[in-house]
């Protein structure tokens, strides 16, 4: 069930965030680029809002990156388990 009051990932030129976390992301990057800087800003915001971390976030992964769907959500279950 979607939080109407959940702040969407959001890209510009040169960050990808969440509502007050950021990351930097160069402007001419690839798209293990992108998918390394959204693991790192999984990794900022997941102990303080879980909730922010959802499927339409990997949409605008795989929209920016061309990159398949499953391998976007193995490479971030995979960086999730690494806290467990």
């Amino acid at each position: 069930m979607a939080n109407a009051e959940r702040t969407p990932l959001e890209l510009d030129d040169c960050a990808l965030s969440v509502g007050r976390y950021s990351v930097g992301v160069p402007l001419n990057r690839t798209g293990e680029q992108l998918v390394e800087a959204y693991l790192e800003l999984i990794t900022m915001v997941r102990d303080s809002r879980p909730e922010s971390l959802r499927s339409e976030d990997i949409d605008v992964i795989v929209a920016e990156t061309g990159l398949d769907r499953t391998f976007i959500e193995n490479r971030v279950s995979h960086h999730l388990a690494s806290f467990a």
